[in-house]
């Protein structure tokens, strides 16, 4: 639920949704820690935040930069090039996996919903298939909107040097008014 919520938010970024997505997403935050309660990861002798609402409250997501090297049609596994499949046109699809186990519908693995011997009218989807990874920016708003972070380190040292090695620590943000969200210094 809070995964949703987080997602909802990220995808009303921007639009007049934004608000009332982010008072639901704290409402749901604040009913998981009061009915469930919440605390931090303690893993590899640190402290993280993996609280989907926690982290939508940070203004920061990542952007991936690459070199396409090759791309396939979905219909005909031709080169995207040279293929005579418009994108603009839709197709009579079979349902059912393709010889990597995907559903040549949605490209999901293990698919229920597109069954063998149905046929599906869909556009042609250019598959990637060989790429160059050039790099990873992190920024405020990343054209894919659920490409955030899904955890964060804590800096747990103001509780102390007598905290035990991993200690449970409450989290108790949700419980807190919200302060709205954190813009990061540094990114565009």
């Amino acid at each position: 639920m809070l995964a949703v919520s987080a997602s909802a938010f990220w995808n009303a970024e921007d639009t007049e949704f934004e608000s009332d997505t982010h008072e639901e997403m704290d409402f749901y935050g604040k009913w998981v820690r009061t009915t469930f309660g919440c605390s931090l990861t303690f893993e590899s002798g640190n402290h993280y935040q993996r609280c989907p609402v926690a982290i939508a409250h940070k203004r920061l997501g990542m952007s991936v930069g690459f070199t396409v090297r090759q791309r396939i049609c979905s219909i005909c596994g031709n080169d995207w090039a040279d293929c005579p499949h418009s994108p603009n046109k839709l197709y009579d699809v079979p349902g059912g996996p393709e010889q990597d186990g995907r559903c040549r519908i949605c490209r999901e693995e293990d698919c229920a919903e597109h069954l063998s011997g149905q046929t599906y009218q869909m556009p042609p989807i250019a598959i990637v298939t060989e790429a160059d990874l050039n790099e990873i920016s992190f920024v405020r708003r990343p054209a894919y909107p659920d490409a955030r972070p899904t955890s964060l380190p804590v800096d747990t040292s103001a509780l102390g040097s007598s905290l035990p090695a991993g200690a449970r620590i409450n989290c108790n943000r949700c419980m807190l008014p919200c302060a709205g969200i954190e813009e990061i210094s540094g990114l565009s």
